[in-house]
């Protein structure tokens, strides 16, 4: 008790102390202005009796008998305004101090001899608590001499419940560097130093590096400390001087962290972009040099027919898995890929392939295999197929971390029975989870790996909850875990045709059009050059749109205009794909055209058709598709 009466005796406004039971135990002579002295005199006493008397009939509050009610409404950290004469306003709050007391403070809005707090700086320390509250930090408020006198909860739990009264969590009155102490590179210095250096030079200082904060009684901590002084006041006994924010450092570095680490994410992905469209560059190169291998062996028997079959299929899986590297970085569907629902629907098809293709992905360079049993005739689900491949990749990275030895990913794709919905189930043969832990695995920051994120599992999550989706895990120690994806279904759409049947325009000839073809790359400008000409086609190759645009101006106004132009979407210079095609139609309005990309990420595909392209060459491809898009793009020209 003896300390809690030094403490009061210090405070710069009326206080006391009030035990469990709610007996007013010491009181310091400030109440007496608005307790009265016979109150005071008759310590011990009540707290109704205490106080209560002390409020005017009109106070907005009054104790209500109970004081573990009254104390409750007195500690949520707002202080409860009271009036105790007709003009006259308190503002109450209570702290938990040591053996279960409580501190009760009154801070007068008029009375200059008990108070220095007028009714505006009433308003304006209600506005300070309100601030104190939801800053995510331990604030002290300090005068010149590094008093406390105000706190809130954060700062009042650096201390050591288990130290007694010595150690109250009511810390005003207390001086900040008997609270905690700081050093820096293990040489401690005083913040009431810091405050006076604050106000002299007007002006926030911040300690960042090296700096460690050892609570009374708690272990010590890296933290940064900010000191900002408060402007206009005196900073004399009883008056704020400076603001003191501790941060924990950790926290900080943690958030840091996994920034560094997003944008490392986001820096694989730009890369894996460029990657890919490096990919379908060389790949189409390659695929048309084979067609026209084929065409100049086409007599040579068998053996020449095998190998370049072998050959085009290497291509083909080229092909795939630069489609995987578009779709994981966010390439949205060609026209041909998508529904007539919009955007946000994903078709039976394309579903099929996104899960192949993503397990693939995802299990590449492991030892994991992987077995599917994806059920026919499903229905198309209401979730764009991007954010649904990011989804299902962070949950089968899960399952692959999980199975340190190898084993076999089960992948389950069928229709929910009792849902309007299709479940995608990733079940892996690891070590299965403690039933505790799947309560949490979806909190964000929370991993069971070392150096892990946590947020793998949270943003599949996010995701799917934005499409009206959800996820479940079922796990059991020892038996592996299995993570359903539940996507809701779409309005049954048609089945949109495989790309393989663009091979239906072969025979067709193409005697004599004249072709513009815009292609920066030299070995895919070459090839896709011998490839016209060997299906009939009068080519004139530049490499750039302002090249081309040059020369469709000087052939236009000839006897031979070009009768198609095939370009390619990324180029340097001024003009891309599109732009070229808008000034080009400036020239001449009805000139078909085809665009040729393996960057179609890089725009809306729907802005393509928009932009009055005829069709969409998506790299790479041979010269079953070139065939195809040009019977396409004429017939539509017609």
């Amino acid at each position: 008790m003896t300390n809690l009466l030094q403490i009061i005796a210090g405070v710069p406004h009326a206080a006391f102390v009030v035990d469990s039971g709610g007996t007013v135990r010491a009181a310091n002579e400030r109440c007496t202005a608005i307790c009265g002295d016979e109150a005071v005199a008759a310590v011990p006493c009540s707290f109704d009796s205490f106080f209560g008397s002390a409020l005017a009939t009109t106070s907005p509050w009054r104790p209500s008998g109970d004081w573990s009610a009254d104390c409750q409404v007195l500690r949520r950290g707002v202080g409860v305004a009271v009036r105790y004469r007709p003009n006259s306003e308190i503002l109450v709050r209570a702290s938990l101090a040591g053996d279960a007391q409580t501190i009760v403070t009154l801070i007068d809005a008029d009375g200059d001899d008990i108070g220095v707090f007028h009714r505006s700086e009433m308003q304006t320390r209600e506005t300070l608590d309100a601030v104190m509250r939801n800053v995510n930090s331990a604030v002290f408020v300090l005068d010149a001499a590094g008093t406390i006198l105000d706190c809130n909860g954060i700062a009042e739990q650096l201390e050591d419940d288990s130290a007694g009264e010595s150690a109250a969590s009511h810390l005003i009155g207390s001086t900040i560097d008997d609270v905690v102490s700081v050093r820096q590179l293990g040489e401690r210095f005083l913040v009431r130093n810091l405050i006076d250096r604050a106000r002299d030079r007007d002006r926030d200082l911040c300690f960042s590096t090296d700096i460690q904060v050892s609570p009374r009684g708690r272990q010590a901590f890296d933290a940064e400390l900010t000191v900002a002084p408060v402007r206009g006041s005196g900073g004399g006994d009883g008056q704020p001087a400076a603001i003191l924010f501790v941060r924990d450092a950790a926290e900080q570095r943690q958030v840091w962290q996994d920034l560094r680490k997003i944008q490392h994410a986001r820096e694989i992905s730009r890369a894996a972009v460029g990657l890919a469209h490096e990919l379908n560059n060389s790949a189409t190169a390659l695929m048309n040099h084979l067609s026209l291998l084929d065409h100049h062996l086409n007599a040579g028997g068998a053996p020449a027919a095998a190998e370049l079959q072998s050959a085009q299929s290497a291509v083909r899986r080229i092909r795939r898995l630069g489609l995987q590297l578009e779709r994981f970085s966010g390439a949205e569907p060609l026209d041909h890929e998508r529904s007539d629902d919009g955007d946000d629907v994903t078709s039976p098809h394309l579903l099929t392939e996104l899960v192949q293709d993503t397990v693939g992905l995802a299990v590449s360079g492991t030892g994991i295999r992987s077995s599917f049993a994806i059920d026919a005739g499903l229905p198309a689900v209401r979730i764009p197929g991007n954010a649904f491949s990011q989804a299902l990749f962070n949950v089968v990275i899960n399952s692959v971390e999980a199975m340190d030895e190898g084993g076999r990913l089960h992948i389950d794709v069928r229709e929910a029975q009792r849902a309007e919905a299709v479940i995608v189930e990733v079940r892996d043969e690891g070590h299965g989870m403690d039933p505790r832990i799947v309560q949490k695995i979806l909190q964000p920051y929370f991993s069971t790996k070392a150096g892990g994120i946590g947020m793998g599992l949270t943003v599949t999550l996010s995701i799917l909850e934005s499409y009206s989706g959800r996820v479940e895990v079922e796990t059991e120690p020892g038996f592996g875990t299995a993570v359903r994806l539940f996507l809701p279904t779409a309005t049954s759409i048609p089945e949109p045709r495989e790309r393989s049947d663009d091979r239906d325009a072969g025979g067709e000839s193409f005697s004599d059009a004249r072709v513009l073809l815009v292609e920066d790359d030299p070995l895919v400008r070459r090839s896709l050059e011998r490839t016209l000409e060997a299906v009939g086609c009068i080519v004139t190759a530049v490499e750039s749109g302002d090249r081309a645009i040059d020369v469709f101006q000087t052939e236009l106004a000839g006897e031979h205009p070009f009768q198609l132009m095939i370009t390619d979407l990324t180029m340097p210079g001024r003009n891309d794909g599109v732009q070229l095609l808008r000034r080009v139609r400036e020239l001449d309005p009805d000139i078909p055209a085809v665009l040729s990309s393996g960057a179609l990420h890089r725009q809306n595909a729907s802005s393509y058709r928009d932009a009055g392209f005829q069709y969409v060459l998506r790299k790479p491809f041979g010269e079953p598709e070139v065939r195809y898009a040009l019977s396409v793009a004429l017939a539509r020209a017609v």
